[in-house]
């Protein structure tokens, strides 16, 4: 089953609910693979850009949600393994 998906602008990640599957995954607009997940679980989350997508998968797929992620978890921060994280 495939559908296609536009993630707004300030939505930071999809929130994907499928059934009887064994993969999902999530194609550009130039049908390259930018996220998939193997996994048979009910609910898939998936951090993407604002913009059109497809979801792909062998099972079928239920509610579609989008939402922001915290500040924190927006941007990089450089790592340095002698200090605790944040």
């Amino acid at each position: 089953m495939q559908k296609d998906i536009t993630v707004p602008e300030g939505k930071d990640f999809v929130g994907i609910s499928a059934s009887g599957h064994k993969y999902i995954r999530l194609l550009d607009p130039q049908g390259n693979e930018i996220f998939r997940s193997n996994s048979p679980g009910e609910y898939v989350t998936a951090a993407v850009d604002p913009g059109s997508y497809k979801i792909d998968t062998d099972g079928k797929i239920g509610k579609i949600g989008y939402g922001s992620l915290d500040e924190r978890y927006r941007k990089g921060h450089p790592i340095d393994a002698g200090k605790p994280p944040r």
